[in-house]
């Protein structure tokens, strides 16, 4: 019914998933102090949990740019990549612009 494995390719197995779990929350962690967010004891943020259980939903977004427009965005975000300084400017927009529709 169930297939035999060795013990070594089990612990292989655990610690890939650990690792990829690390990896995860090292990720979320970074997007959290990118928007300025912390962890709080109890595990929420602002009613929303954060902890280690819940995927965060996140995107990755492709898109082509001039290189002029890129870095005129990089300087004035005041950010030194790219990624950062689409995402900033990209929650500002959102959070700043009303809906024109």
């Amino acid at each position: 019914m169930y297939a035999k494995m060795k013990l070594k390719d089990a612990i292989q197995i655990i610690q890939d998933r650990e690792r990829r779990m690390r990896n995860a929350q090292k990720q979320i962690k970074k997007v959290d102090s990118f928007f300025g967010r912390s962890d709080n004891s109890n595990g929420k943020q602002n009613g929303n949990l954060t902890g280690t259980n819940e995927m965060r939903d996140l995107v990755h977004v492709q898109s082509i740019f001039p290189h002029s427009d890129v870095l005129a965005l990089k300087e004035k975000a005041g950010e030194t990549t790219i990624r950062n300084a689409i995402s900033k400017a990209v929650h500002h927009y959102l959070m700043c612009h009303d809906d024109e529709d």
